[in-house]
């Protein structure tokens, strides 16, 4: 399949306080982190940078933190926290768009391909972070599902995709949604701190 422009690849880099939600829904020990729509690597980013701009309410791990300075350099435990995920012991990425290949190898993630829909196996890979394009969400969720081995999959797909299954493949998510894991419904985020705004509720989902 051929794409022309970033509107065919329905490109909407996720934003730091949605980015920090998705992260905080993991539960397991961090270890392969991948992000198979990667773009510009904005959800890896927002994480190395300690989510910046998102208040320590809006960062679920900081929960329960106590506000005192720790070591011997007296680095405030929230602001050390708050980068819990900023270097997973392994990060890779897949992304069709070339002209965003370069942002990736500059963040110094390892690129296992173009298209994720033509990926053979992610068995390694022990957490899936996504954002994929909005008109073929529950597609790239299923087909996560069926790559990985033992791994947490977090992603954010249009609301109405689960609001409304129409199809089979609509149908087959919810209910794998029902069985293994959780969603979540959300309003206005991708309107503040994004690249390209998009006035669309959107299904945080857990797997």
């Amino acid at each position: 399949m051929s794409f022309q422009n970033a509107s065919d690849y329905q490109y909407y880099p996720t934003g730091a306080h949605l980015a920090a939600r998705m992260w905080g829904k993991f539960k397991r020990p961090i270890g392969h982190v991948c992000d198979p729509s990667a773009g510009k690597g904005h959800l890896i980013r927002h994480a190395r940078e300690g989510f910046p701009g998102v208040p320590d309410e809006g960062l679920p791990w900081l929960e329960g933190v106590e506000d005192r300075k720790i070591g011997r350099w007296g680095e405030n435990l929230k602001d050390v926290m708050r980068k819990r995920f900023e270097h997973p012991p392994e990060v890779s990425c897949i992304e069709i768009d070339l002209q965003h290949h370069d942002s990736l190898r500059d963040l110094g993630v390892k690129i296992l391909g173009y298209d994720f829909m033509e990926v053979q196996s992610l068995a390694t890979v022990t957490q899936l972070l996504m954002n994929p394009p909005f008109q073929h969400g529950a597609a790239h969720v299923l087909r996560a599902w069926e790559l990985v081995y033992d791994a947490e999959i977090v992603a954010v797909i249009n609301a109405e995709t689960i609001r409304n299954p129409f199809s089979k493949e609509r149908q087959r998510l919810v209910q794998l949604i029902e069985q293994h894991g959780s969603v979540e419904f959300l309003e206005d985020q991708f309107t503040d701190d994004v690249d390209r705004q998009a006035d669309v509720e959107v299904a945080l989902i857990y797997l």
